[in-house]
Order: C-alpha cells, then sequence, then structure tokens
C-alpha cells in the first residue's frame, strides 16, 4: 500500500514538474540538436568533424571504416553516459543517434540513487514539452515508464535496454523523414570506400 501511494505520489510529482515546464518556450522534436548538430540536415561528415573538433570523444575501432554505424566513447566529455551511437543510410544521412547513460546520477549531486527514465525525461520535458508515458517491462521484474516525443520528423525515445527495468537508460532520436536503406548510385565500380 504504501509503494502505490509512493507512486502516486511521484506520478503526481512529475504531472505538476512537466505542467510548469509546459509554460516554458518548449521546441519541437524536429529542432532538436545533438552536441550542436542539427539531425535534419547532418551527415557522416558533419558528425565525425563535430566530435573530432570539440573533442572529449573516441571512436569505436570497429566503426572506423564503417558507413552505417559510428560508436563514440565518451571520454572527458558526457561523462554521465557510456557512448553514442550514430546510425546511417548508405547515402551518409543520420537516421538515428542514441546516447547511453551511465547506471549512476548524472548530476553531481551524490545522492546515491541509480538513473531512471523519469530524471531524464524531466530534463527533456523541459525542453519539448509534455511527452506521452508508456509503462513497459517484462519476464517478472517491475514495470517501469518509458517516454516519448514525436512529431512527423522526428522521434525521441527515453527508455531501457531491452525494455528491462534494470536494463541501462538511454535516449533514442529517430529521424523519421530518413529512408535508412537510401542508397546512393555510384558512376565507377568503386565502393563508399574507395574498394575495388
Amino acid at each position: 500500500m504504501k509503494m502505490l501511494i509512493s507512486q502516486a505520489v511521484m506520478s503526481l510529482f512529475l504531472l505538476m514538474s512537466l505542467t510548469i515546464n509546459a509554460h516554458a518556450e518548449t521546441i519541437t522534436p524536429s529542432q532538436t540538436k545533438v552536441l550542436g548538430l542539427e539531425l535534419n540536415t547532418v551527415n557522416r561528415t558533419d558528425v565525425r568533424k563535430q566530435l573530432w573538433d570539440i573533442g572529449g570523444f573516441m571512436q569505436a575501432k570497429h566503426t572506423l571504416k564503417q558507413i552505417n554505424i559510428d560508436i563514440f566513447y565518451t571520454w572527458s566529455r558526457m561523462r554521465d553516459s557510456y557512448y553514442l551511437t550514430f546510425r546511417y543510410n548508405q547515402a551518409g544521412d543520420v537516421t538515428s543517434v542514441e546516447r547511453h547513460y551511465r547506471p549512476y546520477s548524472d548530476d553531481h549531486d551524490n545522492d546515491f540513487r541509480m538513473l531512471d527514465t523519469k530524471r531524464v525525461a524531466l530534463k527533456l520535458a523541459q525542453t519539448y514539452g509534455a511527452p506521452q508515458v508508456i509503462r513497459k517491462g517484462w519476464g517478472g521484474f517491475g514495470t517501469y515508464p518509458s517516454y516519448l516525443w514525436q512529431d512527423e520528423n522526428v522521434k525521441i525515445e527515453v527508455d531501457r535496454k531491452g525494455s528491462e527495468s534494470l536494463g541501462d537508460v538511454f535516449v533514442r532520436y529517430t529521424l523519421l523523414n530518413k529512408d535508412p536503406y537510401r542508397v546512393v548510385e555510384t558512376n565507377n565500380n568503386d565502393d563508399i570506400l574507395g574498394r575495388r
């Protein structure tokens, strides 16, 4: 019973926080920028150049020669995250970006609580307004809230890996207007990496 009351109080607190934040100026998911990159117009070359220029990230070696994925581990920036994953189509357009958080607090508040989807969603709600809340969970573990913002071009999800209540929290930005299977025709027999 106490747990049910505490969940009701937490839900009320989240609703009040989102209502207060709804009066602040918000942007649509289509106007999203990640690390200074406008997602609707960015490509593979822009991503690699931007992350190299700002520093603090190390590209995973197994993605150096890949054309459809880049994984960047955080080194001295975004230390609350394990890594960023950028997915591309063959034409080089970004189709999705994922930020995988570490399980501890992203604030330096020393409260020693595990990071949950609600804390990440509260930060994003200040930018995008109130989200759609979806309850998820399976396999005998308790359920947890997942959050979603979406418009005609971009979908933003705050969820846990494997849809498990103990999975690491991530934020996924999916570009709905970019075809993940788009291919650019080349005039010669070389592929996009210059191999024959």
